[in-house]
This record gives structure tokens, sequence and C-alpha cells, in this order.
């Protein structure tokens, strides 16, 4: 047969909604509406994209792949979550969850697709995909009345789009954003990350913002500016990677090949063993220099510095214990200008766990020398050793937990620093009987104290006892919950007085109707020390009201605190207020709503501050601000096949 074209474009991920609707999808919560792939069609695509809409407003989302959950891996943009696999699936039948948990309720929506044996244009097959999937955010607000600013019109805007290429098994993808602001200093638009991507099957080639992971000890999440490799084969992968030992921004390249002053290397090998990859093992190796200084989204660091960190890591489950492990060492200069020479440390840590019927064990242990420093994460000191021990077991209602804690730093006895040693133990009882309420129980008993004092420091030596409870009770349409924690400090420093501590909270989430959540909440604390009783009370609610369902809701949160000194050093009140209405304008006009979404919205703000102390003050602000968030979908495939 000729090769046949068939152009399939799309203008956004909301345009599917209306061919989606038409084909009558599955809605179980009439709020959460599944676009794609369809349960009615087997999909030919190997790595067809996910597309879910949940009305604007509603609370976070769990999408979950076959039981995995992937929501971490999805983007949300307004009412959209989409996700595409990265990896071919396999043919056969698939399982998507989407579970929605807010004040409104939990709503969970389950379906199944098929994908078919033949794989489609661009998923691994011989035909090709031309696509690219994004969106535009636009957002404008304008002060109608309140104070004074200096810019009563704001505006913000974003562009993020990926493009690509695949067939043959192949896929070249390039993606990024440019940002752009109206007010505030600096340039009005500027280009924010990018990514140029070459993958074929599971293996990739990544420049441009890379993300890494090797081992807690080495780098448990390297985000830089850089190039990736990953080779991904039977039952291993490999890592390796070149990136700025700094983050930088805009369309900076990050890698320097001449200078290697900001640059880090490095990799990571991984593999698993036994039946369903139970017990996996990583090893991680890292080296490189950093100028010095401060940076964009990066700890100051003063000094250049230098060195190399490597780790194993085996993590899994071996003749029914949970297992982790790991060992690091690490050789590394804070400060290459000096005539100290780099530091050589090791790390280790062990966490086991295990249950024996109702009954579950486990155990930490954890060292840090104090030399050892990772140049991931050069401005990070640890130097410490702690060992933890827990049970616990439930017994019908009744489940009983305690814990056992031991941990002290600066293990090389610097004499300029205290040795401080923290002990801890505690214990929890919760009983759950139906159709009464919760209640759970602890005591926690903690002492602190200084081995080694250098002179002129005030050291460290109290123990601390906190008391705990708490009720809680739920019914179809409403939760309450109730607690109360008591806590005494003892500080058994000379001349250092003795704190009491006590706090109350209750708290209300109710839903009488389906367009209708209030929560309303109290809370005091209370603080005795040296005779003198200081007090801290709020008073909140929160209301959500839908007007006209999935079109305009009305939100809105008040409060009232008040803090107050039985000696009157101090006493102060403080109201605020704030009202929001919003109007999903985009479900006026059946075209719109299919090329994306707008919601006008009108706020408005109110607070006030009174000091009735030995300085008395007042003050008041309010405002309403009227504001406009648009947000296009720039979804396209041209696909060609045999």
């Amino acid at each position: 047969m000729g090769r046949a074209r068939r152009v399939a474009a799309s203008l956004g991920a909301l345009a599917l909604a209306s061919g989606a609707l038409a084909a009558a999808p599955q809605v179980v919560d009439p709020e959460i509406v599944l676009l794609s792939p369809r349960s009615t069609e087997p999909s030919a695509a190997r790595r067809p994209t996910i597309r879910v809409a949940i009305r604007s407003g509603r609370g976070p989302a769990l999408l979950l792949l076959d039981g995995v959950d992937v929501t971490t891996l999805a983007t949300r943009e307004g009412e959209l979550i989409a996700y595409r696999p990265d990896a071919a699936l396999s043919p056969g039948s698939h399982r998507v969850k989407v579970v929605v948990a807010d004040p409104e309720g939990r709503s969970e929506v389950e379906w199944t697709f098929t994908v078919l044996q033949r794989a489609a244009a661009g998923d691994g097959g011989d035909s090709l995909s031309v696509y690219s999937r994004g969106g535009l955010s636009l957002s404008g607000g304008r002060v109608l009345a309140g104070e004074d600013v200096k810019d009563r019109t704001t505006g913000t805007g974003n562009l993020g789009l990926t493009a690509g290429v695949a067939g043959g098994g192949a896929e070249a993808s390039l993606s990024g954003n440019l940002g752009w602001f109206s007010t505030g200093p600096g340039p009005k638009v500027t280009p924010g990350g990018f990514a140029a991507t070459v993958r074929r099957g599971q293996d990739s080639l990544v420049f441009g913002d890379v993300a890494f992971q090797g081992t807690t000890f080495t780098a448990p999440m390297l985000a830089r500016r850089g190039l990736l490799l990953t080779i991904d084969h039977l039952n291993a992968s490999l890592q390796a990677f070149q990136v700025a030992s700094r983050s930088v921004r805009g369309l900076d390249a990050g890698v320097r090949f001449s200078d290697d002053a900001d640059q880090l290397y490095g990799g990571a090998a991984r593999t698993s063993f036994f039946e369903n990859k139970r017990l996996q093992v990583t090893a991680a190796f890292l080296q490189g220099r950093s100028s010095g200084g401060s940076s964009f989204n990066t700890g100051a660091i003063d000094q250049p510095s230098q060195g190399r960190v490597a780790g194993l890591q085996v993590a899994g489950t071996l003749l029914g214990t949970s297992l982790q492990a790991e060992g690091g060492w690490s050789e590394h200069d804070p400060d290459t200008l000096d005539t100290t020479r780099a530091a050589k440390d090791g790390a280790a840590s062990l966490r086991i766990a295990r249950a024996f019927g109702p009954v579950s064990l486990s155990g930490a242990w954890e060292r840090i020398g104090p030399g050892y420093a990772s140049i991931a994460s050069p401005s990070v000191t640890r130097d410490r050793q702690q060992l933890g021990l827990s049970a616990a077991a439930s017994l019908g209602l009744a489940s009983l937990s305690a814990s056992f804690g031991r941990g002290n730093d600066n293990l090389g006895k610097d004499p300029s620093r205290p040795v401080v040693v923290n002990k801890s133990g505690g214990a929890t009882l919760g009983l759950s009987p139906p159709g009464w309420p919760s209640l759970t129980l602890a005591w926690f008993h903690g002492i602190l104290t200084a081995e080694s004092v250098p002179d002129g420091s005030p050291g460290a030596d109290s123990v601390t006892d906190t008391a705990t409870g708490a009720l809680s009770f739920s019914r179809a349409s409403w939760t309450a919950s109730l607690s109360s924690s008591l806590s005494w400090l003892d500080d058994r420093r000379p001349q250092v007085p003795a704190t009491t501590t006590a706090s109350y909270q209750l708290s209300v989430s109710a839903r009488p109707w389906a367009s209708v959540t209030f929560a309303p909440a109290l809370a005091r604390a209370e603080t005795r020390s040296s005779g003198v009783a200081r007090t801290a009370d709020l008073a909140a609610l929160s209301l959500s009201l839908g007007l006209v369902p999935r079109a305009l809701t009305v939100t809105g949160q008040g409060s009232f605190a008040s803090n107050r000194a039985s000696d009157a050093s101090s006493r102060a009140e403080q109201w605020n207020g704030v009202v929001r209405a919003s109007w999903e304008i985009h479900r006026l006009l059946a075209r719109w709503a299919s090329l994306g979404n707008a919601i006008l919205a009108a706020s408005g703000r109110y607070g006030r501050v009174r000091d009735r102390g030995p300085q008395p003050q007042a003050s008041e602000v309010w405002g309403v601000l009227l504001t406009l968030d648009l947000f296009v979908p720039l979804d396209a495939r041209w696909e060609a096949s045999p």
C-alpha cells in the first residue's frame, strides 16, 4: 500500500474535550472528565498522551498508570492534566486512575484502554510523527481601589512549548519556556530553562536543564544546566553527566569544556537482582569545582571549593526484610585559596524494617563524619551520628507504637564547638471504634545535654516532656477534630527558668450541600515562664460557595488573632479578611471552551492591626483587585504512516 498521510492538529488539549464528550467518555465525578485515550477505541500509539480535565479550583490530583504514581511526571495547566509515558507501553490493557482530594470531598475515576500490537507514528515504528505540546498562560490585574501602589496594573505571561519529531524508534525534541513581566526592575522578557533531547528506546542524551539522581550521600537530586547521557538495557542503567556546579539562568549553556572552574562530572550505575527487581544496587561518583560566591537558586558559598565523592547504595527487600544500606566516601576542600589540605572522610547508614504478624519493628543508624561533604552541595555540613529504634503493633481497634532515639554531633571533638547529645523516647496509643470518634494519645520525653562546652558558651542541659491528645470524628458531609498539647521544658542551667506551654485546636470542615463548603477553626496557645503568662488566640473561617455550578464561585477567609501578656508588656489584635469571586467565562462560549480557558476574578482584602501595649499604635490596609487569567494549550501533531 502507498503511504497515507493524515493531519490531526489540535490547538489545545481542551479541544479534544468536545470530541471526547461526543463519544460519551466515562465520567464518575461530573467535574473530572477523561479526554484521552478513549476506552472504546484501542490506541495505536504505544506512548499515548493521557489527558484529564478537572474543574479549576479543585484540589491536588493524583494520576496513576497501571498502579504507578506518575503525578510528578505529569503537567497541569489550568484544568488540564497531561502525561505521556517515557517508554512505549506493552500491547494489551492498561489502567488509569485519577484521585482528587480537597475540602469538597474525595473523588476517584478509573478506566482502562487498550494498546494495539503495532506501534503508531512517533512511538517506535517506521512512521513519522512531528508534534508540539505546551501552552500559553497570561495573567493580568488592576488595583481598582485601596492602597496607593506604584504599579496599579500588572501583567505576567509564560510560554512553554515542546516540539519534536519521532519515527523509526527514535525521537528528538526541544523544550523551553519564556516569561514576561510588566512590572519590577530588570528585563521584561526572560528566557527560562530549556532541554534538547535525543532518545532511542530507553537510551537518551539531554542537553539543557537536566536532573541527576545519585545516592543519598552523593547527590539525592542534582538539577543543573548541562549534559546527561542515559543508557538503559536489560536489567541495568548507566548515567554520565557534565553540568555547571552552580545554577545558571536564561540561555546560558552551563557547560564549559575549556575551563572546569564551575563544572561537575560524574555518573551512576544501577542494577537490580532477584524476581520482581526487589533488590536494587546503585553506585555513584561525582567530582568537580566551584569558583565560589552565591548564585541564583543556590546557597551562598564564600570560597572556591573542590572535591570528589562516591557512594554505594543497596535498597529493597531481602529474606522478607526491608533494608536500605549505603556507604559514602568524600575528599573535599572547602577553600582552595588557603593552605589547608582537603579533608577525607566517610559516611554510612543502615535502615531495616520487618513485620511479624501484627507487630512491625524498624531500626536506623547513620554516621556522617565531620570532614564528609559532597561537591554537589558543598555548603551543606552534617557531622552527626544517630540511632533510632521503633516498634508498632495493631490489635483490633487499637494501635500502639513506641520509639527511642539517640544522636550526637561534633564527632571530631572540635574544641570550638560543644559536643551535644540528644536522647528521646516516646509512645503513641490510637483507638478507632466503629461509629465513634478516633482517639490518639502520645507522650514524648527528650533530654539534651552538652558533654563538653567551650569557654564562654552557655552549653545545653534541658529536659522536655510533651503530652498530646486528639479526637477526630467524620461523617459523610463533615469532619471535626479536637487536639490538645501540654509541654514542659525544664532548663537545668543556672538561673534559667522552666517553661510550660499548652495549646488547643478545634477545626471543622463541612459540606452541607454540593456547592457549599465551610471550615471554622479555633486555636489557643498559652506559655508560662518566670511568672509571666502569654496567650495567643486565633479564630478563622473559610467558605466556598458555588453560585453557578462549574462557572461562578465565591470563596472567602476571615481571621482574628490576639496576643497578650499578663504583665501588660504586650496586647495586640489583628483582623484579616479576603473574599474572591471567580467566573469561568470560557464556559459561556462552546467554541472558546474548546480552545482554552479564561477566569475573571474580583477580590477584596482587609487587614487591621491594633497594638494596645506600652506604645499603642494602629494600622489598616484594604484593596480591591480585578484579574483575568488565560490559558491556551498549543498541542499539534502531524503524522504519516505506511
